[in-house]
């Protein structure tokens, strides 16, 4: 039986990667891509026809698809259209994912609300939509995109952190969840080089920032998150299921999330100088990430300090060159 896999941002980088080493292996493949910006405005059908018929043209099988994951009524239709072409949905690659930076004071609520709509809503919502035909079938392999900012953090990408980190929570739940029926749900922390990587970052020009650490695309190529995919897509990994891994570069890890990496004794209650005493005790040798505890700031965090100062009175939904 030939299986099916949606994948979502599949018309460019690690999605269009993604997508195609799929359909090499033999699925029927949907390509899902409004063709949108980085910070999804605006929109190109092309894009996701482009890569359906290139993969045509490689001898696969592929049909394009721009419905917007954001919206439930979006993902409903994705998964209609898997389901109207190929007649059942196996694996479902979350990966469409879009970024507005800006220092959480900068932020305003649309940035905020749009980056989580699609990032975390739009897994949400695709999820919801194939379960009921992957729990028909009794069986269905779903790979959430997250990201190791979740877990790191980033400056001026809050929004972006917290969409990431709650994919990583909702794939365990729903891997809880769903094992019973059959269906595994893990997560990857995917690197590699993409538009993402090279988007213009307008709040720089208003703060003293080191650059963005290159990612080039010789060094962290997007064929390298590939076997982690193809391998949580496949039957080799029937017994794979609530995991988290890292890919890119040289490297594929795994995350060990149940394991602390210290532990001390309890300290007694209402004795406030144990209590100091067990806490140093269990972060010695810890670092913050800002500011640096040790040594000068340009060593350790990037220095954000906007020339002059923040205002005195700001408002993160006015007019950003007035800030």
């Amino acid at each position: 039986m030939t299986k099916v896999a949606v994948v979502t941002g599949a018309g460019r980088g690690i999605g269009r990667a993604v997508v195609g080493a799929l359909a090499e292996q033999g699925f029927h493949v949907v390509v899902n891509d409004t063709g949108g910006s980085f910070d999804g405005s605006g929109g190109d059908t092309s894009v996701a026809e482009v890569a359906a018929c290139e993969i045509r043209a490689s001898g696969g099988v592929a049909c394009a698809n721009t419905d917007s994951v954001a919206t439930m009524a979006g993902a409903r239709s994705l998964v209609g259209c898997a389901l109207d072409t190929y007649g059942r949905v196996d694996v479902l690659v979350n990966n469409a994912g879009i970024t507005r930076q800006n220092m959480v004071w900068d932020m305003a609520e649309k940035e905020f609300d749009d980056v989580v709509a699609t990032n975390l809503k739009g897994t949400f919502a695709c999820v919801k939509a194939a379960v009921p035909h992957m729990i028909e079938q009794r069986s269905g392999s779903i790979v959430n995109m997250s990201s190791g900012v979740s877990m790191a953090g980033s400056v001026a990408a809050s929004n972006y952190c917290a969409s990431k980190a709650g994919i990583i929570g909702f794939t365990f739940a729903t891997a809880m969840e769903l094992g019973p029926f059959g269906i595994r749900v893990n997560a990857i922390f995917p690197a590699g080089h993409s538009r993402l990587h090279t988007k213009p970052e307008p709040w720089r020009d208003r703060y003293r920032v080191t650059e963005r650490p290159p990612m080039p695309a010789d060094a962290w190529p997007v064929e390298a998150v590939l076997p982690v995919v193809t391998f949580l897509a496949g039957h080799d990994s029937r017994d794979v299921n609530g995991q988290l891994f890292a890919a890119g570069g040289t490297t594929v890890g795994w995350y060990d999330t149940w394991t602390p990496s210290r532990e001390v004794p309890t300290p007694p209650p209402g004795d406030p100088e144990a209590t100091s005493a067990t806490m140093r005790a269990l972060l010695d040798g810890v670092r913050n990430p800002s500011p640096a505890q040790e040594g000068t700031v340009d060593e350790f965090v990037w220095p954000w300090v906007r020339p002059g100062g923040l205002p005195t009175a700001h408002d993160a939904d006015g007019p950003r060159d007035e800030q």
